[in-house]
């Protein structure tokens, strides 16, 4: 934390970020499509009424089969 930075500024810097990743993925096209995902995450047992929550692992996972496909 900067010396000119409050604790306060900072928690607002973090929400406003946050709200711009979750706008983000309103236009996010996924590379994994969306039936596949909720098949294997609802197989595992993950329950999660956050639709958000999907689409943030599905960014997840395309990136980490992109780094294991030129690892």
């Amino acid at each position: 934390m900067s010396h000119n930075q409050q604790p306060n500024d900072i928690r607002h810097d973090d929400e406003n970020t946050l709200s711009e990743f979750l706008a983000s993925l309103t236009d996010y096209t996924p590379t994994i499509p969306d039936e596949l995902v909720e098949h294997y995450l609802a197989k595992s047992g993950f329950r999660c009424p956050e639709f958000r929550m999907q689409e943030a692992l599905q960014i997840n996972l395309t990136g980490r089969m992109v780094t294991c496909q030129f690892t």
